[in-house]
């Protein structure tokens, strides 16, 4: 019995015992790995604290955002434990978030590499009033114009700015000035009205300026009062104003802060530039008062003879100007802006040193706009302005530097309290504006972003603009054009016998074509003569027997596949107008020598994970398949090509996405790098500024060569950098239709890439096609050919000509048979 009852006890002792090591064990189950949460409200300008409890030390990075923009990333190393992370509330560089709700996401990287993501939406209340800028016009004070000297200064919402001036050389009570200022308004005071009937003195001085509520967060800088301001110098020749590209940043900077001759008239005005010394004379061009300065070149009496960049179409011109309309101004020494058009950048000096790069876009001239193309020169900035809106877009963070143009933020669509920058940021990069600098959003690598510029630089910062002349001709010689001109095939280089022309033994020849649709909708596929029966009486492969002769030649083709490739047989109709290939379309690339086919266009992308895995299948025993989202690597004659896809919209979602797609192949030591690039539906003719853009970042990122495809048309081409761009070969095949298609014209591009250091990287040979076939009646045979008549061989380079300029035109070799 009493063993019985020993063995109940121990019983007892071992289920009580397993019962908390189950509980032990679900507690730590429920326990997380890494938690964050706010600790109370969380306001704008004030102490706000997120709180982090993480099993491990890592890297925490948190990121306040909505759907569609991201306000501000906080990343910090954290410990084992409890951390507190303290955060302003505001966006980069202190910008004030509005009152709505935000997600907070957070990622922790642990140090044994676990990651971990937590998410929750929160409120941001209202902002703490701050004073969030306040510069002084200049270091120097004159005390006989005091009119011209001022403060320039913003606080969030209303309160009372205090300034305090206060001797170096004497130890004694600052004299204390103050005034109201209006939330989210531009103040500007002058001398004379803080001064009132208190009395400074000439002598060194310190200033501070804060708001009277937050006194802890002060402006400072050095003052020093004179009592009559210096007599103007006269005005001689000032030699050159403008560094160049090759220049160090210190011989910029040193040009930089050198004094600028400027016409003394109203900042809006315009300044003739006359042919003659007579204002009777014909005028070459007008330049705005104030800010932009100009290159005397040399007196001759009363008149100067100058040089700078005119507001007509920014040509440079040398003429002529009154002299007694000159005077000379002085640069803010802190920093300068050094802009280049070409590259379409912005770089950032502080005290000769450069702080950061940010990406731009300058004007962009249209027809019968030329005036809209951004002025080069050497500029000084005005005043900040107010926000403004313009063509239902916004524009914040605004700085006047050259009459009516402005540097401000990219602009924005504005809805539920939401900044949605997606176009305006897929611009920079591009030209794009009507003649301002649109700055972007975001930080640059240096933590610079237009916010930034707009609270950091002080009056009449230097602003030099790059000019770009090859590339402002080769648009003033597009826009000029007539609707009714032709191309002149007479002045192109042509070939007539030779397709391909070897410049060197190892020279590896790509040929790109345009999109191919083998298939349509359900409806196209069951008529008579449709792409269907074709392929049943002649088989895949004779799709493209027109142009095999051209693919077997080279050493890789590279073509588009604008639809999926259903699994089985029967399954070609996923949807109502929906396009799809025919089942086993992949045997039209099997049999006529080509090598890769990309697959980056939203249509296939979009027509679900597994119609394009399925697709993916049905390719890779047949060819190599570029995806948008795994770059590929191909070795040709020894030598590694890269090629990268992305789609318009991928890249209106990410614009970073060409550069790290790019990137990787660069990583990975390719010798030549192709970007291939799908753009949005559409029939356009000519090419878009977000297809110039995505254009230009690629060039930056280190692409080799840019062939589009999409919309179905021909587009113009571009040379950026020595990188010829192509921004749409039209459609290559459309088995979409039994009709000849609405999309009759197309190119073959033929790319020869050298490796001598004496040979042009690239050598370009354009090859016009006809998609549906030389067919005489109005009817797809379904058969792409390179055998066409003069007359059509002219009206598709006429389809290039009419979207590119005549330098970039002479740049290609044309293939045209004339077989009439």
């Amino acid at each position: 019995m009493r063993q019985k009852k020993e063995r109940n006890f121990l019983f007892i002792i071992i289920t009580a015992l397993v019962a908390l090591l189950f509980v032990s064990a679900e507690a730590a189950e429920g326990k997380e790995p890494f938690e964050i949460k706010r600790v109370g409200n969380i306001n704008p300008y004030a102490d706000n604290v997120f709180l982090i409890r993480s099993d491990e030390e890592g890297q925490i990075s948190i990121r306040i955002h909505d759907n569609i923009c991201t306000y501000r990333t906080i990343s910090e190393r954290i410990s084992a434990g409890e951390n507190r992370i303290h955060w302003d509330g505001c966006g980069y560089n202190e910008e004030k978030l509005y009152e709505k709700d935000y997600t907070i996401s957070a990622e922790l990287i642990t140090a044994s590499g676990h990651i971990y993501s937590r998410s929750f939406n929160s409120p941001i209340e209202y902002p703490l009033q701050c004073l969030q800028y306040a510069m002084p016009s200049s270091d120097h004070l004159y005390l006989d114009a005091p009119k011209d000297w001022f403060i320039e200064y913003r606080t969030v919402t209303d309160g009372t700015v205090c300034i305090e001036i206060s001797r170096d050389d004497q130890d004694q009570s600052p004299e204390m000035f103050s005034f109201t200022a209006y939330g989210g308004k531009i103040g500007r005071k002058d001398f004379s009205s803080i001064d009132g009937k208190k009395r400074i003195k000439a002598g060194e001085y310190m200033v501070s300026i804060y708001e009277k509520s937050r006194p802890e967060k002060r402006f400072d800088f050095h003052l020093c009062v004179s009592e009559k301001k210096q007599e103007s110098p006269l005005i001689s020749a000032t030699g050159e104003i403008m560094p160049d590209r090759s220049m160090t940043d210190s011989e910029i900077w040193e040009m930089m802060m050198r004094p600028s001759v400027v016409v003394d008239i109203d900042f809006f005005k315009h300044q003739e530039v006359y042919e003659n010394p007579d204002e009777n004379s014909r005028s070459l061009g007008t330049l705005h008062g104030q800010t932009q300065g100009i290159k005397v070149i040399s007196i001759e009496g009363d008149w100067a003879f100058v040089g700078a960049w005119n507001h007509e179409d920014a040509s440079y011109v040398e003429g002529w100007v009154p002299l007694h309309k000159l005077k000379t101004e002085y640069p803010a020494h802190d920093y300068g802006l050094l802009i280049d058009k070409q590259k379409q950048t912005l770089t950032v000096y502080h005290d000769g040193k450069v702080m950061d790069t940010l990406l731009i876009s300058s004007g962009r001239s249209e027809k019968n706009k030329l005036y809209q193309e951004t002025s080069a020169g050497c500029f000084l900035t005005g005043y900040h302005r107010v926000n403004f809106s313009m063509n239902g877009k916004k524009y914040d963070y605004v700085i006047q530097y050259d009459g009516g143009n402005l540097l401000h933020q990219t602009p924005y669509d504005w809805g539920h309290h939401k900044k949605d920058f997606t176009l305006g940021r897929g611009y920079l990069g591009a030209k794009a504006s009507h003649a301002c600098i649109r700055i972007q959003p975001e930080p640059g690598p240096g933590g610079i972003n237009a916010f930034w510029l707009f609270t950091h630089l002080p009056y009449h910062t230097r602003v030099v603009i790059l000019d770009d002349p090859d590339e402002r001709t080769s648009v003033i010689n597009k826009l000029s054009r007539d609707d009714k001109d032709r191309v002149d095939i007479s002045r192109l280089h042509t070939a007539e016998n030779k397709v391909i022309t070897a410049h060197s033994e190892d020279a590896v020849t790509i040929t790109f074509g345009g999109c191919i649709n083998p298939g349509g909708t359900k409806a196209a596929n069951s008529r008579k003569n449709s792409f269907a029966s074709f392929v049943r009486e002649n088989g895949f492969a004779s799709a493209l027997a027109g142009v095999r002769h051209i693919f077997e030649a080279d050493d890789l083709t590279c073509v588009n596949l604008g639809c999926y490739i259903p699994s089985s047989e029967g399954k070609e109709a996923q949807g109502k107008g929906k396009k799809t290939a025919l089942y086993g379309a992949e045997d039209i690339f099997r049999g006529n020598s080509v090598e890769l086919v990309q697959m980056i266009s939203d249509d296939i992308c979009d027509a679900g994970q597994k119609n394009y895995d399925n697709t993916v299948d049905a390719l890779r025993p047949v060819t190599e398949v570029l995806e948008r989202e795994n770059s590929l690597t191909i070795e040709l004659k020894g030598h590694l090509f890269g090629f990268a896809g992305c789609s318009e919209s991928e890249y209106l979602k990410d614009p970073e996405i060409i550069d790290r797609r790019i990137s990787k192949l660069k990583a990975e030591n390719c010798e030549k790098i192709i970007l291939t690039t799908s753009w949005g539906e559409g029939n356009d003719t000519e090419h878009s500024i977000v297809q110039e853009a995505m254009a230009h970042r690629g060039v930056r990122a280190g692409a080799d060569l840019v062939i589009g495809d999409c919309p179905g048309k021909v587009q113009g081409a571009d040379w950026m950098e020595n990188v010829p761009v192509f921004y749409s070969l039209g459609d290559l095949m459309d088995g979409s239709t039994t009709d000849k298609p609405k999309n009759q014209q197309g190119i073959l591009i033929q790319a020869e890439f050298s490796f001598k250091p004496d040979n042009e990287p690239v050598f370009i040979t354009v090859i016009p096609v006809l998609p549906y076939g030389n067919e005489q009646q109005q009817k797809n045979a379904f058969s792409p050919t390179d055998y066409l008549k003069y007359n059509e061989s002219e009206s598709i380079i006429n389809c290039i000509w009419k979207d590119t300029a005549d330098q970039v035109m002479n740049r290609f070799i044309y293939y045209i048979q004339d077989r009439s």
